[in-house]
């Protein structure tokens, strides 16, 4: 199964943060954020629900940020979470499936 999501980002952020906690908290992964590498245990999701622009989250020690904006292109499949803006990419991966 796979899951395309595009625009309207206020529908569409806390649909992505259910299902990305959801799915990842407490798993080895491995996240890509605009070329930079993470690799780590996957916790403490938390969305920016003032202005609903970003999800925050722990890869091991390291905070991850994931911006939203109404350009946002969100891909998902079972082997990865690929979120996408004309400024910012983020490729996330579970271990086990690399």
């Amino acid at each position: 199964m796979r899951l395309t999501l595009s625009n309207d980002k206020n529908k569409i952020i806390r649909f992505i943060f259910e299902l990305l906690k959801g799915q990842l908290t407490d798993e080895e992964v491995k996240v890509t954020v605009s070329g930079e590498d993470f690799f780590g245990k996957a916790s403490t999701f938390e969305l920016d629900e003032e202005n609903m622009n970003y999800i925050t989250f722990y890869v091991g020690d390291d905070l991850v940020t994931i911006p939203f904006s109404n350009d946002t292109i969100g891909d998902f499949n079972k082997r990865m979470y690929f979120l996408e803006t004309d400024a910012h990419t983020t490729l996330i991966t579970k271990e086990e499936a690399l």
